[in-house]
């Protein structure tokens, strides 16, 4: 792709058409393999003015959207973790070497650190790294709890920070989870855990993949719905 198209180009086994996937920050063309390149060019000057108008409309509606997250990392500052919202409460020591950032359910989140790095930003990357590595354990603790009933096993298992996806399930069986969907219910985060491991088995959105999500997940609409009602919020990132 170069800087003037304005999209991406991404082939996907389980694309059955040529479609278009439009986020805040890019615009994809996903279509399945052995689609040539210059017909999806051609698709996307079709399509031009569409696209032009959709991503004015998500970058709107993702503007107007109020971040789960604080606006700023201070003393009291309320940090979504796992469905619910706990206060950050911080010590200042001078001799400490690191920052050290600790969670109990009963006090919240308790952050050491040194008075001259008690900066916002700061703090925020603290949080962040602490949350993504709590969202890689859940991960794991998921897999072993759901793969083995009809062994769904990953090839490799990463966790991100993505924009517009909550995970995916490549062609080799390795999973992206969205390290973000530590914020959510637990119950959220296992349906998108068991929903990639369901599609090592289908790589579609068949009946019979849905059947499979549901043997895990019985009430996995539920969790679908409230990725839906409270997604974008979750998706701006700490």
């Amino acid at each position: 792709m170069s800087a003037k198209d304005g999209y991406q180009i991404r082939y996907s086994n389980r694309a059955k058409r040529v479609r278009l996937v439009v986020s805040a920050d890019k615009v994809e063309i996903v279509a399945p393999p052995g689609v040539p390149e210059g017909q999806l060019h051609a698709f996307a000057a079709e399509k031009k003015d569409w696209i032009s108008a959709t991503l004015k409309k998500v970058q709107y509606k993702t503007q107007a959207v109020k971040p789960l997250a604080p606006e700023r990392y201070e003393e009291g500052c309320l940090i979504p973790f796992k469905g619910d919202f706990y206060p950050l409460h911080i010590q200042t020591q001078e001799r400490i070497r690191q920052a050290i950032l600790t969670f109990k359910p009963e006090q919240g989140f308790t952050l050491n650190i040194r008075a001259q790095d008690q900066y916002s930003d700061t703090i925020r990357l603290i949080v962040r790294q602490w949350m993504f590595q709590q969202a890689a354990e859940e991960t794991d603790r998921y897999i072993q709890h759901y793969a083995p009933k009809r062994q769904l096993w990953p090839q490799q298992v990463r966790i991100k920070q993505q924009k517009a996806r909550w995970g995916s399930c490549s062609a080799k069986n390795n999973l992206n989870i969205n390290g973000l969907l530590i914020m959510t219910p637990p119950q959220v985060m296992a349906y998108v855990v068991v929903h990639e491991l369901c599609h090592i088995r289908h790589k579609n959105h068949s009946a019979a993949f849905w059947q499979l999500v549901a043997e895990h997940i019985p009430d996995y609409q539920e969790c679908r719905h409230w990725l839906k009602q409270h997604g974008q919020r979750v998706m701006c990132g700490f």
